[in-house]
């Protein structure tokens, strides 16, 4: 049977390896809020909640409202109708798309007569009309989830595993030195 020390290395690799594969992959980029409000003038930094069902955002994670007994949403109509996908950095392009620009229909999720596009840009949610400009409405952490994809979350895994890798170390020494 293998000593204790031998199994520590294969331990901590079955542990590494359960934690990266393990993980829900993001499907939001916490600069889609801020992109939004400033390409179209609105009066505020809208929540992720727009698109989401909460401010984590996620993969598969979408606000849904029903309209005339179908299920749907701003986030998933943008993803549908528009090809919005996380890998794009410029959210602009499918905004106006949405409003119309490429002189189709201008997208109207709740179907209450105002295109979406304009709803935002009133400070309304596309999805139901409510204000979202309200108190308390700004973004407290954004829309990324703490995951192993995209540029924030591949940074913050290199960051962990450096972490956790100079931790084993300076503790494998110290127990070293006592054992001295």
């Amino acid at each position: 049977m293998p000593s204790r020390t031998a199994l520590r290395p294969a331990i901590v690799a079955l542990v590494l390896a359960a934690a990266a594969f393990t993980t829900e992959p993001a499907s939001a980029r916490p600069d889609f809020p801020a992109t939004v409000a400033s390409h179209l003038h609105m009066p505020c930094v809208p929540q992720c909640t727009i698109c989401h069902i909460d401010n984590q955002g996620g993969f598969g994670r979408f606000r849904l409202v029903t309209v005339n007994g179908q299920s749907t949403g701003f986030g998933l109509q943008l993803k549908e109708k528009f090809g919005l996908m996380v890998t794009d950095f410029d959210v602009a392009h499918v905004l106006d798309e949405a409003a119309g620009g490429d002189g189709g229909t201008p997208l109207d999720v709740s179907q209450d007569g105002i295109p979406d596009v304009e709803e935002l840009k009133m400070g309304k949610d596309p999805n139901d009309g409510a204000d979202i400009c309200g108190a308390g409405s700004a973004p407290v952490y954004g829309c990324v989830r703490v995951a192993r994809q995209g540029e924030v979350d591949g940074l913050a895994s290199a960051a962990s595993a450096t972490v956790l890798v100079v931790g084993i170390g300076l503790m494998r020494r110290r127990r070293s030195r006592r054992a001295r």
